[in-house]
């Protein structure tokens, strides 16, 4: 969640402006979003330990692609949720006063749409399931 030290080169406005600030900034998620952008926290250490390498903040795009790829072949994630990954992500680069301009470099977005391109080929060769009706059991 954001703090005042969220914001380092806002520390010459008042206490006052600042208490109001970070308010603002933690209600644009619900708090229930907040704790579910604690699952990428997890990810980032587990990635880490997994590769036997430190992040550093703002993380770098070799860094993203890393997190991007052991989501992917290690936990087996889907895109759609790496995405999501990958905002929770943000939010944590502005929770620590890093404000970055893109999380997904050409790079990233490339991989994510071979993901998208793989997740859709593997759901269409996947059989049809057949609903569950008295008929069927």
């Amino acid at each position: 969640m954001f703090n005042v030290n969220s914001f380092p080169g806002l520390t010459f406005l008042p206490a006052k402006i600042k208490s109001a600030m970070v308010d603002c900034a933690n209600s644009a998620l619900s708090a229930d979003t907040w704790k579910r952008y604690g699952a990428i926290a997890n990810h980032l250490e587990k990635c880490q330990v997994e590769f036997k390498m430190r992040f550093s903040f703002p993380m770098s795009s070799d860094q993203i692609v890393t997190l991007v790829m052991y989501l992917r072949e290690i936990r087996r994630v889907k895109k759609d949720t790496i995405e999501n990954y990958l905002s929770s992500l943000r939010y944590i680069h502005l929770s620590k006063g890093v404000f970055l301009g893109v999380l997904r470099p050409d790079v990233v977005r490339t991989l994510l749409k071979g993901m998208s391109h793989q997740d859709l080929k593997l759901k269409r060769s996947s059989p049809d399931r057949l609903p569950v009706t008295l008929e069927a059991v």
